[in-house]
């Protein structure tokens, strides 16, 4: 079926010239009409001076089976700013985005797809969907998703200016309620920052053991012949050049990953695989002969800066021969240490290492299996180390909070992952350790709070700092059945450098309609809203900042910052009248519960000198029956977990070959 275009989208909300588009639509339901008449079908509808009943009114408004989605797909040129001026409708609406997979479904069960076709020189992509029944539709347009891509969604009825709420899920799907009998039509875009313009395309393969001969310039035919399992679920790092961010995509179930990134300023690029690792790339622009790419020593290759270009790369990762469970296979050489107070031991200094009784041999494969447990406990706000002290005595005498919800990583020799997370006792522990070097991190964001661990050897033992590197991350060397005793201290701290003041955080999310649920972060959180204005007012008169997203899933977020001690009142986000809001306020890093009444949509709250607020403002769509959902206890959800960023120190590599850290991101 060859779709058909209605008159332009009526944007109110978007477009400079509300005015332009109503005529149309009214001439051609005249033409319509016309056409009926001389067809002899007239007397199917009321003529002048028929009366017609309720019942008839109410038959042709909502005739079952007979409603209508018509999707546009545009996508916006190079340089569209938002925030510049922009306008998405008279930008971008005429730049079709054809050939496009648009799904449509509904919680009755109704599934269908259409490819968006361009009906128009100067026209969006259209797919329309008819005889539809009333009820909540799901629509999600297969988009080829890049990280910096930015989209909107706006959806009305055909006929009236009437704009319909639409619900985001992630990119370019959303849910949208349709009424029966209703004709719907819904422009998405895509917008593309000009900054990451180069799409870099890799498929990742695994080689067979020998099937590649050892060589310093080997030929990309020979890795293409030998290497043709394709590597799923593997993470790979690249380091923008141009903000120093590090974004982390994940091959899919053949292999492949993408990312978008500034060419013209080029990027660091690696794979999260133990740095021992034989991997190799090539890569090629345009087609042309793929070039061999060179690893440094902490398996890191550098992408060039030069002109945008797309960016096609394949990655291989010779296997090794057998080699013992957990052993380097370029360091054949035991490791005879084991985890010991190296670093500087509290009160009396250990000279000597603990009593053998509480260490097993290297190397014996009857050693007893290691335990490593931390309490975990936070100090006073305002805890300062340069004045309490930073010693274990002085974080014993003062930090005795237990720290709950905080979620701990610990790695084991062979990349596999435990994960715990605190109690309201605040202890953690790993038990069942086989020899080997662990890494251990909590998640708790590295500008929110400092952590300080001591550690002994066993219950009751001297007590040993650990060390922790600019990651956040501890390393337990050499275990070999030790039972650590540990105790984890955090210190709230700001970061902000030269900035005084408090700050306020407001994360917006769109719950789905009708929402009654109770997990709001699991249901809710990952679907940001960008573009929404909220109004702080204080001390300092009134505040107006604007609502981006920095990553999909993810919330919209806004900041206020140097922000005095006072009374202050926030609103703000999509308009109250169609909805209702849930609104979460804590305090990070310890996500304590802060006091704010909330009435009429507003917000009313007091800062005091210093203090840091976060805000989660959860706007809740109202259901399919214009009614509003009842309001649900919520449970604060831990600010860090949308926050954290851990990052992975690493020792020099032996050769040219290998990556980071030697596990997967999840491994660290």
């Amino acid at each position: 079926m060859t779709p058909r275009l209605l008159s332009p989208q009526k944007q109110s909300r978007m477009r400079r010239d509300p005015g332009t588009g109503r005529g149309s639509r009214h001439l051609a339901f005249t033409m319509i009409l016309i056409a009926v008449v001389i067809a002899g079908v007239l007397p199917a509808f009321p003529v002048a001076g028929q009366a017609q009943t309720g019942e008839d009114a109410r038959s042709l408004q909502v005739a079952p089976g007979t409603g209508s989605i018509e999707m546009h797909l545009a996508e916006c040129p190079p340089g569209f700013d938002l925030a510049a001026g922009g306008n998405y409708f008279d930008d971008c609406h005429a730049l079709a985005a054809a050939d496009v997979e648009i799904a449509l479904t509904s919680t009755a069960g109704f599934s269908d797809t259409r490819m968006s076709e361009r009906v128009e020189e100067n026209g969006p992509g259209v797919g329309i969907f008819e005889s539809l029944a009333g009820g909540d539709y799901t629509i999600a347009v297969d988009w080829p998703v890049l990280p910096s891509d930015t989209f909107f969604s706006y959806c009305s009825e055909a006929d009236s200016d009437l704009e319909l709420a639409v619900t985001p899920i992630d990119a370019g799907t959303g849910q949208v309620t349709l009424g029966e009998g209703q004709r719907i039509v819904c422009d998405f875009y895509v917008a593309h920052d000009p900054r990451f313009a180069s799409p870099l395309e890799i498929s990742a393969f695994t080689c067979p053991a020998g099937a590649v001969p050892p060589s310093d310039s080997p030929a990309f035919s020979e890795f293409q012949t030998a290497c043709t399992a394709p590597v799923p679920a593997l993470d790979f790092h690249l380091i923008d050049a141009t903000t120093g961010a590090d974004i982390v995509e994940t091959t899919n179930a053949d292999g492949k990953v993408t990312f978008a990134f500034d060419g013209a300023a080029g990027a660091d690029l690696y794979a999260a695989v133990p740095l021992e690792a034989n991997e190799w790339m090539f890569c090629s622009t345009n087609e042309a002969e793929p070039a061999f790419l060179i690893f440094d020593e902490a398996g890191v290759t550098t992408l060039e800066p030069g002109e945008q270009r797309s960016l096609i790369c394949s990655w291989f990762l010779i296997e090794e021969e057998t080699a013992a469970a957990g052993a380097s296979t370029r360091d054949s050489t035991p490791a005879q240490a084991t985890e010991s107070p190296a670093e500087t031991p509290l009160g009396t200094p250990v000279a000597t290492p603990p009593p053998a009784t509480e260490l097993a041999p290297a190397g014996d494969p009857d050693a007893p299996l290691a335990r490593i447990s931390s309490a975990v406990l936070t100090c006073p706000q305002g805890y300062d180390v340069n004045v309490e002290g930073d010693d274990y005595a002085a974080f014993d005498a003062s930090c005795t909070e237990p720290l709950a919800e905080v979620g701990f990583t610990l790695t084991a020799p062979d990349g596999a992952v435990q994960r715990q997370v605190s109690g309201n006792q605040s202890a953690i522990g790993f038990d069942d350790l086989p020899p080997g070097t662990y890494t251990l991190h909590s998640d708790i964001p590295l500008e929110a709070a400092s952590e300080y661990l001591f550690c002994a050897i066993s219950e009751g033992g001297d007590r040993y700092q650990k060390e922790f590197d600019d990651r956040g991350v501890t390393t337990f060397a050499n275990v070999e059945g030790e039972q650590l005793s540990c105790a984890w201290f955090v210190v709230p701290t700001s970061q902000r450098g030269e900035e005084t003041g408090g700050s306020l955080q407001v994360d917006l999310a769109v719950c789905p309609a009708g929402y009654t649920g109770e997990q709001f972060f699991d249901d809710c959180h990952g679907n940001g809203v960008a573009d929404q204005e909220f109004q702080l007012t204080g001390p300092a008169g009134e505040l107006v900042g604007t609502t981006t997203v920095a990553q999909i899933p993810g919330p919209g977020t806004v900041t206020f910052t140097a922000l005095k001690a006072g009374q202050y009142t926030l609103q703000g986000g999509p308009p109250g009248d169609f909805g209702t809001v849930e609104l979460v306020c804590t305090l990070p890093p310890t996500d304590q519960p802060f006091a704010v009444s909330f009435e009429n949509s507003i917000a009313t709250f007091s800062l005091g000198e210093n203090q840091d607020v976060l805000c989660v403002w959860y706007f809740i769509g109202e259901d399919s029956r214009g009614e509003i959902p009842p309001t649900p206890s919520v449970t604060p959800e831990p600010a860090r977990s949308e926050i954290l960023v851990t990052l992975y120190a690493c020792p020099p590599a032996t050769d040219g070959s290998g990556t980071y850290g030697g596990a997967t991101q999840d491994a660290y």
